[in-house]
């Protein structure tokens, strides 16, 4: 399951979604721009899920695109993106694991 979902009304919004992820009971919010993960969180379940992507939400409607990136930590191109994604999913809880 994707949820995607831009958040407030730039032109900023409209690159960057913030999705939630349900796989296998595994949940994650992803921050997507252009097209490309460039951030995954895991989350131990739907209702952390939900939280932390509003509160991302919140972060991308307030603050100044320099500050979002800085304080999301989101590197530079596709590169930075495809290791961001690698280390979520390694780091992401499998299903029937505590």
């Amino acid at each position: 399951m994707t949820e995607p979902d831009a958040a407030g009304t730039s032109e900023r919004a409209e690159r960057v979604a913030i999705d939630i992820r349900s796989d296998g009971g595994a949940w994650s919010v992803a921050i997507v721009e252009d097209g490309v993960d460039v951030s995954v969180r895991a989350c131990r379940d739907e209702d952390e899920a939900r939280t932390y992507a509003s509160t991302v939400r919140q972060h991308l409607a307030w603050l100044s695109p320099q500050k979002f990136r800085e304080y999301y930590r989101l590197r530079q191109g596709a590169r930075g993106a495809q290791e961001a994604s690698a280390e979520a999913r390694a780091a992401a809880p499998r299903s029937g694991e505590a």
